[in-house]
């Protein structure tokens, strides 16, 4: 979790390799932690794992090894 004024950032980290189904559960598990939270906040949520099958079809933002490399790895 991140503050950053009145905006949250929730992300959930997992090191393994997630089918599309997967990572849509977690988020939907994540987005049910994060109501929790008390406050006027803007939620982002994103998820970070080894591989995620189907990451562009997400309706969130997901990265994974290859995109973290392309970042870092220049």
């Amino acid at each position: 979790m991140s503050f950053s004024e009145l905006t949250l950032l929730f992300c959930e980290v997992k090191w393994k390799d997630l089918r599309q189904w997967e990572a849509e559960q977690i988020m939907d598990k994540l987005r049910e932690k994060a109501v929790r939270v008390k406050g006027k906040w803007k939620m982002h949520y994103c998820l970070v794992a080894k591989s995620i099958e189907g990451k562009t079809d997400l309706e969130f933002p997901a990265f994974d090894l290859e995109d973290l490399e392309k970042v870092f790895l220049k």
